[in-house]
């Protein structure tokens, strides 16, 4: 009498292949899982990063937009432009760098305040420009030879005071 192999399968002779199959599925589908929560967990830190420099570009052109011409006790900005960054001590980095909590080293958050028709008064019908610009390194940075993102963000206003 003959006997063939899937005959024994039962016993277990051919079961050790399959239990070696099914923990190569798993390793395989655990790394792809966990890959995709790690990118989406990066992707969100990066929509975070640039939903950051888009808030701080408002507040600061709101601040910019109340500091013109005819602004005496709270101080006048411009006509000419402001360059500079969060960590700078300056009264705008001051301003910038409250809007970048947890936001990483204030030094390399930079602003640039600009009046785009070369005055700050609110009677020529005059606006201000706010560039705010972050870096941003994803963690998963190896997959994309550790490059570092710029992430900027611009907001135009008139003046209002």
């Amino acid at each position: 009498m003959t006997h063939s192999c899937s005959q024994f399968s039962w016993l277990g002779i051919g079961s050790r292949r399959r239990r070696a199959a099914a923990t190569l599925e798993i390793i395989v589908c655990l790394l792809l899982f966990l890959t995709l929560v790690f990118g989406m967990l990066d992707l969100g830190m990066g929509v975070f990063r640039q939903h950051q420099a888009t808030s701080a570009a408002r507040f600061l052109a709101r601040k910019a937009s109340v500091h013109g011409a005819m602004a005496d006790e709270m101080g006048k900005w411009g006509p000419g432009t402001l360059i500079g960054n969060a960590g700078d001590g300056s009264v705008v980095g001051n301003i910038l760098a409250t809007r970048m909590a947890g936001g990483g080293d204030l030094a390399l958050v930079s602003y640039r305040v600009e009046w785009i028709d070369g005055s700050n008064d609110m009677l020529l019908d005059s606006r201000v420009r706010v560039v705010v610009t972050i870096p941003y390194s994803p963690a998963a940075g190896f997959l994309f030879g550790g490059t570092t993102f710029v992430l900027s963000s611009s907001v135009i206003v008139p003046i209002n005071h």
